[in-house]
């Protein structure tokens, strides 16, 4: 592992020599990699026609955030499934209680969800939204019992040892197709790929946001979760100063190279701002009601 710091100039050019990069597709360039035994490949064109290509790649325009917003509704050819998930929370839109408040997920899985056949999809961003949608509704099955116990004798108990086919086929056949694992995750399901834009045209501001899956429905969830999408809507100017001052690094270019530095210390102060807001818009002592 090379490190920079402390390197004088000529040091700073030899270390740039062992930078090692590789090209693949156009749409990706490659960028210098300080572990020589990986390769790291950043999208620097954020083509939003292209749904080839996995939702999450790490971009200058995009950051860590998926390289589309992610698709709120499913289409019409998978309503059983959208209405299911629309129902779902323990408190809906309109403050009236949904199927988890009374223990009724389970049992309208069973009853109104299909086996659905995903086998010929290849949009990647259907199968993003398929699968942030299909482990929201595994991970309600399966833990529907502890939830409904916990809010009665604040014992978890045992959830559901099984899961039902028409959850856990396509679950399993999209994150394969996605090249990711059949359960909940950070990314892909539960925050990253979990919000829309009110206004579509706006920015990814906190009062610009919306979830599209939620557990409880409550507003410390919606907090929760939407305040670490405005911390990572930052990611674009991260990945942005860190491509330049491995590039000032590459031409021994010392003023870019601190300019460069300055960027990621002040846009990281920038999420460091916005962390502190969490604890405004989720109310610590909700954290256990949503985590259904």
């Amino acid at each position: 592992m090379i490190t920079l710091r402390n390197l004088k100039p000529n040091a700073v050019s030899a270390a740039a020599i062992q930078l090692k990069s590789s090209l693949i597709p156009k749409q990706f360039k490659a960028i210098p990699s300080v572990c020589l035994s990986r390769k790291f490949s950043l999208l620097t064109e954020a083509q939003s026609n292209d749904l080839s290509h996995q939702m999450f790649s790490v971009g200058v325009q995009n950051g860590f955030l998926p390289r589309q917003d992610p698709l709120a509704e499913l289409p019409s050819e998978f309503d059983r499934l959208e209405s299911l998930l629309q129902r779902m929370p323990l408190q809906l839109l309109d403050g009236t209680p949904g199927l988890l408040a009374s223990g009724q997920f389970g049992d309208a899985v069973r009853d109104e969800l299909p086996l659905y056949d995903v086998d010929n999809i290849t949009d990647q961003r259907l199968l993003s939204a398929l699968f942030r949608d299909y482990t929201f509704a595994a991970s309600a099955y399966l833990l529907e019992p502890c939830d409904i116990l916990y809010r009665s004798r604040s014992d978890y108990g045992l959830g559901r040892k099984v899961l039902p086919m028409n959850i856990a086929v396509p679950l399993h056949k999209v994150s394969k197709k996605i090249h990711s694992q059949p359960f909940m995750e950070y990314a892909l399901s539960y925050a990253l790929y979990n919000y829309k834009k009110i206004n579509p045209l706006g920015g990814l501001t906190y009062d610009n946001l919306a979830l599209i899956r939620a557990f409880a429905g409550s507003e410390s969830e919606k907090g929760f979760v939407l305040n670490h999408v405005t911390m990572v809507s930052y990611s674009p100017r991260l990945v942005s100063y860190a491509v330049g001052a491995l590039d000032a690094v590459e031409k021994n270019d010392r003023a870019k190279f601190n300019m460069q530095m300055a960027g990621l210390n002040e846009t990281y102060e920038s999420i460091n701002k916005e962390m502190e807001m969490m604890w405004s818009r989720s109310m610590p002592e909700d954290y256990i009601k949503f985590r259904t």
